[in-house]
């Protein structure tokens, strides 16, 4: 299955997220959050993309609040995906982060950024639909 074009868009963006360490090039981490009625295997193949164009990425697909549970409350989801994605941050804290939003994760990951994890820890913030 041949990704859509945004993942070219995302590829693009993340070149700009190198990070050199005292040893080696690496990329920073990304985080992404799926939309409503859906689940963190349907961005799959975004995953896949990003570590087909930056082998070595971490990717963290946060699998909370799926199907039908993503339409609980919009607070109720934005201060659970905030703990998880703040454990995430803290282990990559001097690094940084990027996240990708996909549909309502958008509107969840920038409630994360606003009030759980703050925009020094989270470098690069990416909406989609």
């Amino acid at each position: 299955m041949q990704a859509p074009s945004w993942v070219f868009v995302f590829s693009v963006a993340l070149l700009g997220s190198v990070v050199l360490p005292d040893t080696a090039r690496a990329y920073r981490p990304v985080v992404i959050v799926h939309g409503i009625l859906d689940s963190a295997l349907a961005l799959f193949h975004l995953r896949n993309a990003i570590l087909e164009a930056h082998p070595g990425t971490e990717v963290y697909m946060v699998a909370m609040f799926q199907d039908m549970k993503s339409a609980w409350p919009m607070w109720t989801q934005v201060l659970g995906f905030g703990n998880a994605i703040k454990n995430i941050s803290d282990i990559h804290k001097d690094q940084g982060i990027n996240i990708i939003g996909y549909s309502q994760g958008g509107l969840i990951s920038r409630g994360v950024i606003q009030v759980c994890v703050g925009s020094k820890k989270c470098l690069q913030f990416f909406c989609v639909k």
